[in-house]
């Protein structure tokens, strides 16, 4: 049980911010929004145990959740509010499912030209983008001058985009 609550954080997390960019655009008022961030926080808890992660990202999973608290503000809220049609909003969905989708496959393409790049190119890039170290602090944990490790970063991220463009055009 606390893993699964561990889990639900760390995926909450790295979603409500979006999803509360969502309601910034769908709902006026920062109070009401804040009210419907807490529903869909709720409802997504309740529902956690049924999210099946083969089946898609957690940021879909909530947005359909968002989608059916959003729906069930609108009927309780004030009919003089200005509110998005509902077929507008399924057709934004349809937009965003198919924008997230092509994320993960740009993801998926760059896991896969990383995994392609030789230990020296992985090793840079990990220091410098998940270790978050200087061009300095990676000149001197490999005893190279900056110049080096900035040469080699270039050459490295033009392999990278190279590659990941590669993917794009069915290569």
């Amino acid at each position: 049980m606390k893993e699964n609550k561990l889990i639900f954080a760390k995926h909450w997390q790295e979603t409500s911010l979006y999803i509360k960019g969502v309601l910034k655009v769908w709902i006026y008022s920062e109070a009401d929004r804040d009210d419907v961030l807490q529903n869909i926080a709720l409802a997504a808890w309740k529902k956690f145990p049924s999210f099946d992660q083969k089946k898609g990202s957690f940021k879909n999973w909530a947005l359909g959740i968002t989608r059916f608290e959003y729906l069930k503000y609108l009927r309780f809220a004030d009919s003089d509010r200005n509110v998005f049609d509902p077929k507008l909003l399924e057709h934004a969905e349809r937009l965003e499912a198919r924008e997230s989708e092509s994320i993960q496959n740009i993801y998926r393409n760059m896991e896969q030209c990383i995994e392609k790049l030789p230990e020296a190119g992985k090793a840079i890039l990990k220091m410098k983008y998940y270790q978050k170290m200087s061009i300095a602090g990676i000149a001197e944990s490999l005893g190279l001058s900056e110049a080096a490790v900035k040469q080699r970063l270039y050459r490295v991220k033009k392999e990278l985009k190279a590659c990941v463009q590669g993917h794009r055009k069915g290569q």
